[in-house]
């Protein structure tokens, strides 16, 4: 007489291996955008520039890449990696000159340059914002850092010009107001 047991401890190695390359190769282009974003939102800004990295370069037809190297680059702004944000913004105006995120780009250096103390730069900066079709908002945001840097080079009454170019409803009215 024999008695015949059957008994499953769980999953073995073979199998645990196939369900988790079998999930990597699930990560679609919009999972990772949105891994992505998720860090960036956390201001997990390193993270982020990975994950925007490996977006741009693992799909590069995906329908958001404008935004994906947008993002890149203010994620470089962000961890203070001034140089190579600048760079990246410039890249974005180049390979994607249609998009609206051209003129948050164009914000983006402009920012770089007046923390870099770069002030003429600035200046042009603003001019080329100020003539583009940019939205009011990243105008005014302009505007901004276009009085601060004239607060700076101590032009007083020009900086109030670009100040009163702030309407009372914007983020950036409030500071403009008590510089």
């Amino acid at each position: 007489q024999s008695v015949y047991v059957i008994a499953q401890f769980g999953t073995h190695r073979e199998e645990l291996y196939a369900r988790k390359m079998a999930n990597l190769a699930r990560i679609s282009p919009s999972n990772l955008y949105n891994q992505a974003m998720l860090a960036y939102h956390n201001e997990n800004y390193w993270d982020a520039y990975i994950l925007f990295s490996r977006l741009y370069a693992q799909y590069p037809d995906f329908f958001k890449n404008d935004a994906v190297a947008y993002n890149s680059a203010s994620s470089l702004e962000n961890l203070d990696m001034r140089k190579s944000a600048l760079q990246s913004y410039a890249d974005l105006k180049s390979r994607f000159s249609k998009s609206s995120f051209v003129y948050d780009a164009d914000l983006g250096m402009m920012r770089i340059l007046y923390r870099d103390g770069m002030y003429h730069d600035v200046e042009r900066q603003f001019r080329v914002i100020r003539d583009s079709d940019a939205p009011e908002g990243i105008k005014q945001y302009a505007a901004y850092y276009m009085g601060e840097t004239e607060v700076i080079r101590m032009e007083y009454l020009r900086a109030l010009v670009y100040f009163a170019m702030i309407n009372s409803g914007h983020e950036a009215y409030v500071f403009a107001q008590h510089s």
